[in-house]
């Protein structure tokens, strides 16, 4: 497993480097820098000043209309591997072409800073330890799976993974960690994201090209945010954490 986790890695290393950087600066005193490319659906991560220096990664496909200008969003980095989205009538870019930036749309960025809420919840332990024997010691076991794995060296080997009820959500650890989670009690997020809403309000917050499925990007590993719906109701979140699960 290590030579495929590692294969993988490296694989997203290089689409994600794939894509152009440039340099900005901010042009108003102060502007805020939010988790989001929305000003509802979204919290206030820091605010820059006037002539502070931002990278620029990535924008959203769609343009939206903010205090008289008309612009897209765009992902920048603040400081030392910190990310936001800030309004691109505040920033002045280097290059006048920004053609080459990775696109996003913005049911994408919304979903994928949604996604991060969770993830830090269950994955990062800002709700408790999410530590496999803490867990193990302190939740009710409710299912157990074990299997057998092929490596890209040919060989093979079993593994386990074990499913907890943990506060009302189904939560599967196993090769030394957290892998994924069912979220079917409200979690408090920016995003007002609540279980039992239903699939129009969620169309309110992400548009009308709402998926069941996003993939996103995180710390250079791939995951995935799944709403599952009972008729038009959510009635569960599923969040996976590296589907290239390996030690």
């Amino acid at each position: 497993m290590k030579k495929l986790s590692l294969i993988a890695i490296l694989l997203l290393t290089v689409t994600y480097n794939f894509f152009a950087r440039a340099n900005a600066t901010v042009n108003e005193d102060r502007v805020r820098i939010r988790t989001a490319p929305s000003l509802k659906y979204s919290k206030v991560v820091t605010v820059v000043t006037r002539g502070q220096p931002l990278i620029v990664h990535s924008k959203t496909s769609e343009k939206e209309t903010i205090d008289g200008f008309t612009c897209e969003w765009y992902e920048v980095e603040y400081d030392d591997r910190s990310y936001g989205w800030i309004y691109g009538a505040y920033i002045d870019i280097e290059k006048n072409d920004d053609n080459y930036f990775h696109e996003y749309t913005k049911a994408e960025a919304i979903t994928q800073a949604l996604y991060e809420e969770l993830y830090h919840h269950f994955f990062n332990g800002e709700a408790y330890n999410a530590k496999i024997e803490w867990i193990n010691g302190n939740y009710k076991l409710i299912d157990q799976h074990s299997f057998t794995m092929k490596c890209s060296d040919g060989t093979t080997g079993t593994a386990t993974t074990y499913t907890y009820d943990v506060d009302g959500n189904e939560v599967v650890m196993g090769f030394g960690g957290l892998l994924s989670t069912t979220i079917k009690k409200n979690i408090p997020n920016s995003f007002s994201v609540k279980i039992g809403m239903t699939k129009d309000q969620l169309r309110e917050m992400l548009g009308p090209e709402i998926k069941e499925y996003y993939w996103v990007y995180l710390y250079g590993d791939e995951g995935c945010i799944k709403f599952n719906f009972s008729g038009s109701t959510l009635e569960s979140i599923y969040i996976d954490r590296n589907p290239f699960t390996g030690d």
